[in-house]
């Protein structure tokens, strides 16, 4: 079919081609509904659930209570957790029993050498002056039993260090103690001679130096 003028040529509809877009870009989101209404509370309740032992048992297992009880035991150890921190001090304990005496240790180094003691006494013995002079000798008490006035002659300090006389006067008039020739005789002062008069003793005691009276 021809038109003339073209633009003046309708063609029917059942001649046109429909062709199908692309997809648009999506739309904003719509608002909020209403909330709706609560579902009715207090429904029935469910059926009991299988026990742990019932669950066991469906799985296969045979046995008592005590034999699943006993499977949960692992016979396999565990893995060693940390170690813990030192705990507080307790009390002290009681006092134990004494123990055995303990062997004897190794001797010590000898010591050193010590200072010379004094001289010890010399042996007893008595002698009975009646009469005269006499110088003492060994015995270490003179009992003077004279009439007469006596003198005992001592021998010197130097020689005689821890020597001790004993001198007692009995009936006699004096007893003279003389140290003239021996050293002096110390009593309260340094002296040559000491009087004894009837019922006096007298005491002496040589230190290497002079005569002590005690």
């Amino acid at each position: 079919m021809s038109c003339s003028p073209p633009t003046a040529c309708i063609q029917p509809q059942a001649s046109l081609l429909l062709f199908k877009g692309d997809v648009g870009p999506q739309g904003p989101v719509g608002p909020k509904g209403d909330k709706g209404e609560d579902g009715q509370a207090g429904g029935p309740p469910g059926p009991s659930g299988a026990s742990a032992y019932e669950v066991w048992l469906a799985e296969g297992n045979e046995g008592t209570e005590q034999d699943f009880l006993d499977s949960l035991v692992s016979t396999v150890p565990g893995q060693a957790g940390p170690s813990g921190g030192p705990g507080a001090q307790g009390p002290a304990g009681p006092a134990g029993p004494k123990g055995d005496t303990g062997s004897a240790g190794a001797a010590g180094p000898k010591g050193d050498k010590g200072d010379t003691g004094f001289a010890g006494s010399y042996g007893q013995g008595v002698a009975v002056v009646v009469t005269g002079n006499l110088a003492l000798g060994t015995p270490d008490v003179y009992s003077c039993a004279a009439a007469t006035d006596i003198t005992l002659i001592l021998p010197t300090a130097a020689s005689s260090a821890g020597r001790r006389y004993e001198v007692k006067s009995r009936q006699v008039n004096t007893v003279i103690v003389d140290a003239t020739t021996s050293g002096k005789l110390f009593t309260d002062i340094s002296v040559d001679t000491v009087s004894l008069s009837t019922g006096d003793s007298l005491t002496l005691v040589s230190d290497g130096v002079t005569w002590l009276v005690i």
